[in-house]
């Protein structure tokens, strides 16, 4: 559910604002422990959209509860963090975390 939901704000505030052709690139990648998975977007990324919408990073409903999400699974283990990639201009938006089967023991 994590990665649907970076999609489709990939597809909404990254190639659905743009009128050259698109592209969304899911990646995932697991070492030893951890797991990164990635999804990247050509879009206007946190500059003002053609729709005159301000994206900051981090902001917003869907990454919000990926946070909480992978808080209350990961604690301090996991991460999300968003990004502009200059080459070329991308938006990245990656989760790190534990490579496990089961929720970590996190103290409220």
């Amino acid at each position: 559910m994590i990665v649907q939901t970076l999609v489709e704000n990939a597809v909404k505030h990254g190639v659905g604002a743009i009128r050259v052709p698109g592209r969304i690139e899911v990646n995932v990648e697991a070492a030893r422990n951890r797991l990164r998975i990635e999804v990247r977007d050509n879009g206007p990324g946190f500059e003002e959209s053609a729709a005159g919408v301000f994206h900051q990073p981090g902001e917003g409903h869907g990454l919000r509860n990926i946070r909480e999400r992978l808080r209350g699974y990961f604690g301090d283990a996991a991460r999300l963090s968003v990004a502009r990639d200059g080459t070329p201009a991308s938006t990245v938006v990656a989760i790190e975390m534990p490579r496990t089967t089961q929720p970590l023991e996190v103290a409220p």
